[in-house]
């Protein structure tokens, strides 16, 4: 079982088999401002194999085959290249989870990510919900992700862990 908490499990009752720290940030409902943009493409079941690589390549957080199907996902492409994408993942009454957002290494620094965030916020955004995202405290990339998402008007609401665990 994996979930996302503030707590431990009760060892007694359960073996951990793995932790991951996180901050999870909220947006702070100033105005959203959707990227326009002609080379942002939805994405879907014709590019799951590019979002999979993609998402091994730079190791945004969890991401298996099949993620693509938990919400809209949008990308951008240099020639056939996925070279950025960023897209939804969990759903609570009233709020999207902005997620995997993503770009290639060697293609980093030239504000994809911050287009492709616009975009999945003003789709969440249009439908009355509040983005959200997770950010693994202590990854390489936590530091950049950070000023990407303080300047689109996120902030830290609390430090979380995602754990997995069986039952003993």
């Amino acid at each position: 079982m994996a979930v996302i908490c503030d707590r431990d499990f009760p060892a007694q009752q359960w073996q951990m088999v793995g932790r991951v720290e996180l901050n999870q940030w909220v947006h702070d409902g100033t105005a959203v401002i959707p990227a326009v943009d002609t080379d942002i493409a939805a994405l879907g079941a014709a590019d799951a194999d590019a979002m999979f690589a993609l998402a091994k390549l730079a190791d945004p957080g969890p991401f298996e085959r099949e993620t693509w199907r938990l919400g809209a996902y949008y990308g951008i492409r240099a020639d056939a290249l996925l070279i950025a994408m960023a897209g939804e993942r969990m759903r609570l009454t009233g709020f999207a989870e902005v997620s995997a957002v993503a770009t290639r290494p060697g293609y980093e620094g030239r504000s994809y990510a911050t287009r492709l965030v616009r975009t999945v916020m003003a789709r969440e955004v249009a439908k009355g919900e509040q983005p959200f995202l997770h950010v693994r405290r202590g990854s390489p990339a936590e530091q950049a992700a950070a000023r990407v998402y303080e300047k689109l008007g996120f902030r830290v609401r609390c430090r979380l862990a995602f754990q997995a665990a069986r039952r003993r």
